[in-house]
């Protein structure tokens, strides 16, 4: 089999803000950041946030100051997010 350069993660890391860590990609611009994760290597996010992605989702929502914007797949009931976004609002966060 004939394998190439995966073209997208070429072009990512021409974007500024593009970072790699193990299974997450990051891509932050000036008010928005993209986190994307490789669910091939485990299956699927757990309860306990024990993912660099779970992680990294919690540090942004306990960083937010003005408004959170989010769209999760594969997480149904993650408690220390639940309650990140519970104190976020009490923090004023929209």
């Amino acid at each position: 089999m004939y394998h190439t350069r995966n073209p997208l993660r070429i072009i990512l890391s021409d974007i500024k803000g593009y970072k790699k860590k193990k299974h997450t990609t990051t891509i932050e611009l000036k008010d928005f950041k993209l986190l994307l994760t490789d669910f091939t290597q485990k299956l699927k996010p757990d309860r306990k946030c024990s993912s660099n992605i779970c992680k990294e989702i919690l540090s942004n929502i306990n960083q937010a100051k003005s408004s959170i914007d989010i769209a999760i797949y594969g997480y149904s009931s993650v408690p220390a997010i639940e309650q990140a976004i519970r104190n976020a609002q009490q923090r004023g966060v929209k």
